[in-house]
């Protein structure tokens, strides 16, 4: 974190820095974080999927499951898939023991298309450089996809949805799926809505589509989080504060 110095005349000019923060833990609760909004939006507020599949089951994910569990999520099915199925078995025995019903029954699947059949649900949180589910079908046809990893669906699966992002002109770069959607026409750019506008009311979620939610990630949002745990932290027991850290001298 940094701030202009007072003698600054413009902001960005001179900046000093304010706090030494560990970013990776910010900005995974940045994307889980992210991943709530995106699904209570399309959700309309419905915390009470009866399946949530998934996918990749990393920090991300289990970041992801203990804000939903947090926010009170409950479901009556967890599905949990990885490439590697020692990781995912670890992965559900840790799961089993949030202290939430959104862990009432949790089952490894065999295959990505078992993980993702039925879900009300579905998180993508993988390491993906390159699309692997490729069949539209294989979801349900109101299921909301958090597609946090962006990399994880072909064009094709991509096709009939309604595509909901952060900001649309940094959900289409860097080959994404949605950006790989765009150029091949499955998808129309101007079919596609910044979540803002769902919150605020200028677009209303269809409860009876599929949505895939596929935010970039925005460096302001970082920043944001990492200002309120600043703010929070500073008087908590074990934090060193620096008189004079910020001098301008």
């Amino acid at each position: 974190m940094t701030r202009a110095s007072p003698s600054s005349p413009r902001l960005g000019l001179h900046r000093l820095p304010e706090a030494v923060l560990e970013g990776a833990q910010i900005s995974g609760h940045r994307t889980a974080l992210s991943a709530a909004v995106g699904a209570e939006t399309l959700r309309a507020g419905d915390r009470t999927p009866a399946k949530v599949a998934v996918i990749g089951t990393g920090y991300i994910s289990r970041t992801t499951l203990e804000v939903f569990a947090g926010l009170g999520w409950s479901c009556d099915r967890l599905a949990v898939f990885d490439l590697d199925h020692e990781r995912a078995e670890s992965f559900a025995s840790e799961s089993r023991k949030l202290p939430s019903r959104l862990t009432a029954e949790v089952s490894v699947a065999a295959t990505l298309r078992e993980a993702v059949a039925d879900a009300n649900v579905v998180l993508f949180a993988t390491t993906a450089v390159m699309p692997r589910l490729s069949e539209s079908s294989r979801f349900k046809d109101d299921a909301v996809v958090l597609h946090m990893s962006l990399r994880d669906l072909t064009p094709e699966a991509m096709a009939g949805a309604v595509h909901v992002v952060d900001d649309v002109s940094h959900a289409l770069r860097e080959k994404t799926s949605l950006a790989l959607a765009v150029e091949q026409g499955t998808v129309e750019r101007q079919d596609i809505s910044p979540v803002g506008d769902l919150l605020s009311g200028t677009v209303k979620p269809d409860r009876g589509t599929r949505a895939v939610y596929s935010p970039f990630g925005l460096g302001s949002l970082d920043i944001a989080l990492a200002q309120l745990v600043l703010d929070r932290a500073r008087d908590a027991a074990g934090v060193v504060s620096v008189p004079g850290f910020t001098c301008t001298s």
